[in-house]
């Protein structure tokens, strides 16, 4: 139980910082790209979160865990084709965006 708790207060940048290097595992592993190159790039193009939008530490760890669990795409046929990114990472900042 507390580590459940522990994990729904995952700090905004450590969730930045977690989710890079899920994603440069990923790409190191499916693409071979070198993984420390990755994590500096990351780190250096951080975008910004509009001030009116709420992190949403509950959304951050189902994203980390989905980018943790992603799979290599296989000869995709449409560069363009999902191939399963977690859809909770697009659901880390809420920005009341109800539309």
């Amino acid at each position: 139980m507390i580590g459940l708790l522990l994990l729904a207060c995952l700090a905004e940048e450590d969730f930045r910082v977690e989710a890079d290097a899920a994603v440069c595992d990923w790409k190191a592993d499916c693409y071979g790209e070198v993984y420390q190159d990755c994590v500096d790039d990351a780190a250096g193009s951080a975008d910004p979160v509009d001030d009116d939008c709420a992190y949403v530490p509950r959304q951050a760890q189902q994203c980390l865990t989905g980018l943790e669990e992603l799979a290599c795409p296989e000869a995709l046929e449409d560069p363009e084709e999902d191939f399963g990114f977690p859809s909770a990472c697009d659901e880390v900042w809420d920005c009341g965006d109800d539309t």
